[in-house]
C-alpha cells in the first residue's frame, strides 16, 4: 500500500490490521520500525511484484525495484523536512533542559534517516 495523503504521504507498507471507521494499521517497509494508523482514503494499492525469469520481466522487476526505492527516498526526505521543522520548534521552547533532551532524540532520528537515505541512494546507483 502507498500512503497518498496526510502526514505519512509517500510512505509504503503492508496492511497489518483493519479498524472500524475506515482505518488501517500499516506496517511500514524497510527503514521504519513502527506502525501507523491511516485512513482508507489516504491509501492506494500498489501492484504486486512479479517474480519471473525472462529478460523483459527482469527489466520490469528492476524498474519496480527502482520505483519502490524512489518512493522510500521521497518518504525519507519528507521525514527529514519534518525533523527540520521540529528542530525549529524545539529551539523556541522555554524549558531548555527538556528542549535539549528532545533535540538529542531528534538528532538520533535524523542520523538514522540519513543512513536510510544513503543506503537507498547506494542501491539506486547499483540499479543504474
Amino acid at each position: 500500500m502507498l500512503v497518498t495523503g496526510g502526514e505519512y504521504k509517500g510512505l509504503s507498507g503492508k496492511i497489518d490490521s483493519c479498524i472500524p471507521g475506515g482505518y488501517y494499521i500499516l506496517k511500514l517497509f524497510k527503514g521504519d520500525s513502527h506502525n501507523v494508523l491511516i485512513n482508507a482514503s489516504d491509501l492506494e494499492l500498489l501492484p504486486e511484484k512479479k517474480v519471473t525469469t525472462s529478460t523483459s520481466d527482469a527489466k520490469s522487476t528492476s524498474n519496480w525495484e527502482s520505483l519502490r526505492l524512489r518512493i522510500h527516498m521521497k518518504a525519507a526526505k519528507l521525514r527529514l523536512d519534518s525533523y527540520s521543522e521540529e528542530g525549529k520548534r524545539l529551539s523556541k521552547l522555554q524549558d531548555k533542559t527538556k528542549a535539549k533532551q528532545r533535540q538529542e532524540k531528534l538528532d538520533n532520528e535524523i542520523n538514522k534517516t540519513m543512513k536510510v537515505v544513503e543506503n537507498i541512494q547506494r542501491r539506486l546507483n547499483q540499479l543504474g
